[in-house]
């Protein structure tokens, strides 16, 4: 009986409902295979005699061992079956890099202008109760620490201004971009709590960026619940081009379940009635600087969202997004929830994206003349795009530049460099890389106003995440598409953990299969269904 003891080629199979196949992950080429490969790589330590007996059909013991002579000759090349793997895992931020892109190339500050929220959402991160999360507080952002934070990010911007500009004067010349390519309009946001608690300083703030010799190039962002919108804010707003981000969870029904003002009462109507004043007496400024913002949290059915989006007349042109609830809000909010409410359905709808995409109608040239049929299609492409985007992107891009992995990887693993894509300043002057952290996590702070960026602190994330799980990583197929790195995976504690990683390890496993598998399945029926993700 012949025996196999050489190593198992790198890669990951999965099966649509038609067709078998094997994705590379070295090369990241993605085969069709048949059912005498698929037996081998399932079985890859078994006897060439029980492989071709899990195969079936008449396969043979030297059939499947002509397969392995052709998957060799194929690693040879590096087209396919390559058992090379990486040997490290190491952060894609140098100390050097990290310093420099600190000191000149951040992109946006985030204010946190009050603790105080005026409503109790069960699924906010700050409704957890737990010892190292910031919960609601007392206290507003002062325009002294406010003023310290415009001075601390325009002074580590600049460079960022300056690329901003010179690619917006390419665009209007007529050159293209892919979506990654685009380099991010510099941004000063606020947030809370519910931030127009302390409307005073945030118009203090934004008169003054509007100010600034760029004032009007930079994008002033505002998320907000939008229940102490009044008709003097929504005019200054219009006013400055300022972006509201409002919360709305669809339907009343849904809204009102989990989004309650601290009295416990609904909020759904206090909203919906800004909203229609905006559409009503500013409907240009609605339609292009308020986004709507809902969050889909369980139990529901996303059939009612899509009726919503059809049926509402007060939405602005652009619609509404929603995303999933966060998997790390407060614990409490899951524990309420019965196992079988736990899923927001979606299947049917599923389907749907899957047929329309074969049929090539998510194309930007399927321009259909009918607004329902308008609206149909973006809400399936909010909703979808990402998951097969996922797979379909990613999977193509090389790691730096390169065909094969290298032996030490600096993938980002959805890790960003903390500090540069976001800045988010608490109340008192605190420094953390992102405004859903919890600001007393031990291992979130990275410096404070008065002493700057703590760049110990910030390779030690940097640093420590991919370390983590290393040794996993270096053997894991989904190499090139994991996101585990970001910093907010966290354990209980608020430090860096290992068992937290490893449950949003499995997560992103099942992620990544899922989003392989549709994007074959839709391209067995048209090979240019996807074109329109190219761009992203």
């Amino acid at each position: 009986m012949t025996t196999v003891a050489t190593e198992r080629p790198f890669v990951h199979i999965f099966r649509t409902d038609n067709m078998k196949y094997v994705y590379d992950v070295n090369s990241g080429g993605i085969a069709r295979i048949n059912d005498l490969y698929w037996a081998l790589l399932s079985n890859w330590d078994r006897s060439d005699e029980d492989v071709a007996t899990v195969a079936g059909e008449g396969a043979s013991a030297g059939d499947v061992a002509a397969v392995r002579v052709k998957m060799a000759k194929l690693a040879e090349s590096a087209e396919l079956f390559s058992t090379k793997r990486p040997k490290s895992v190491r952060s894609p931020h140098t100390r050097q890099s990290a310093e420099r892109k600190l000191s000149e190339e951040c992109h946006q500050l985030i204010l946190c202008a009050s603790e105080i929220c005026n409503m109790r959402c069960k699924y906010c991160y700050y409704t957890s109760g737990r010892e190292n999360e910031r919960g609601h507080g007392s206290r507003l952002m002062s325009w002294e620490t406010a003023r310290k934070a415009l001075d601390f990010y325009l002074a580590r911007s600049h460079k960022t201004m300056e690329k901003y500009k010179a690619q917006q004067a390419e665009i209007k010349a007529g050159r293209t971009f892919r979506a990654n390519e685009l380099i991010p309009k510099p941004c000063i946001g606020f947030y809370g709590g519910e931030p127009l608690v302390n409307w005073p300083l945030m118009k203090r703030v934004i008169e003054h960026v509007r100010a600034l010799p760029d004032g009007d190039e930079y994008l002033v962002n505002c998320t907000i619940n939008g229940t102490l919108l009044t008709a003097e804010i929504m005019a200054f707003a219009a006013k400055h081009a300022v972006t509201l981000s409002i919360s709305l969870d669809g339907p009343e029904k849904y809204h009102d379940r989990y989004r309650r003002f601290a009295d416990g009462g609904p909020t759904w109507e206090a909203v919906v009635s800004k909203l229609r004043y905006l559409k009503r007496n500013m409907p240009e400024y609605y339609d292009n600087h308020v986004h709507l913002l809902g969050v889909m949290a369980p139990p529901g059915d996303m059939k009612d969202l899509l009726d919503f989006v059809l049926t509402a007349d007060f939405l602005p042109k652009r619609g509404i997004r929603f995303n999933g609830v966060e998997p790390n809000s407060p614990p409490c909010f899951w524990s309420c929830l019965p196992a079988e409410n736990r899923e927001f359905k979606s299947e049917e709808l599923w389907h749907e994206y899957i047929d329309r995409a074969s049929r090539g109608q998510l194309n930007e040239s399927y321009r259909p003349e009918d607004e329902a049929e308008r609206k149909r299609l973006t809400f399936l492409k909010h909703m979808f795009n990402l998951a097969i985007s996922h797979a379909y992107c990613r999977t193509r891009f090389m790691f730096e530049g390169k065909n094969l992995v290298p032996d030490s990887i600096a993938n980002n693993f959805g890790m960003c460099l903390p500090g540069q894509e976001r800045i988010f300043v608490t109340v008192d002057g605190k420094l953390l890389p992102c405004e859903r952290l919890p600001s007393e996590a031990p291992d979130l702070a990275i410096g404070d106003l008065d002493t700057g960026f703590d760049m110990d602190r910030i390779m030690n994330l940097c640093e420590g995440n991919p370390a983590l799980l290393e040794d996993r990583c270096v053997k894991c197929w989904n190499v090139r598409m994991c996101t585990v790195g970001c910093h907010r995976i966290l354990g209980p504690d608020g430090r860096l953990s290992r068992s937290a990683k490893e449950e949003a390890c499995e997560e992103s496993l099942r992620k990544s299969h899922h989003s392989l598998c549709a994007m074959c399945s839709v391209l067995e029926k048209n090979p240019d269904a996807l074109r329109f993700l190219d761009n992203m």
